[in-house]
């Protein structure tokens, strides 16, 4: 016999093996589940079940490892809701100095008013503020403190479609 009828002969022997035990493996599997369905509810009516579920759920209340929820921060629905998750952040001391679109985004529009009202405020300690705006492209809003001294700046640029592509916060 040459070496390839042997190769031949050899790699027919195998697959007629592993098909062989597969199909009487899987064949003898399925005989002994077939009292039990896909989505069986049946055990979960007993009582030694329901006990073993309330004896569970009490172990797991009482240890320390579970979470809690907890409430967004105002900083994660500016970031996330307010600004759709399209900005890197820019901080220093855990205060917000500039907003960036990342690459590729499309950006978010909104009233300038209302960003200054909503988020500003908590950034920047400041009474009252004026929006300047420079051409369609950039706004500038002045921050005042309650003697009418400058608290600081924000400056937002748009793109031509009105989209917000950065904010400086000063």
């Amino acid at each position: 016999m040459k070496n390839t009828q042997k190769i031949i002969l050899s790699f027919v022997f195998v697959l007629a093996t592993a098909f062989t035990t597969h199909y009487f493996l899987v064949q003898r599997i399925d005989s002994k589940n077939s009292d039990r369905e896909v989505a069986s509810f049946g055990d979960r009516n007993s009582q030694p079940q329901i006990s073993w579920e309330q004896r569970v759920a009490a172990e797991l209340s009482q240890s320390t490892s579970t979470q809690v929820g907890v409430k967004p921060s105002w900083q994660d629905i500016l970031v996330y809701e307010y600004l759709a998750g399209q900005y890197d952040i820019v901080g220093r001391q855990g205060q917000i100095e500039k907003l960036n679109l990342q690459p590729e985004k499309m950006g978010v529009d909104f009233e300038t008013k209302d960003f200054v009202e909503r988020y500003v405020k908590k950034m920047k300690a400041f009474s009252n503020y004026k929006i300047e705006s420079r051409g369609s492209k950039m706004e500038t809003v002045l921050l005042y403190d309650q003697q009418g001294e400058n608290a600081g700046s924000v400056q937002i640029d748009r793109n031509d479609k009105g989209l917000v592509q950065a904010i400086l916060i000063q």
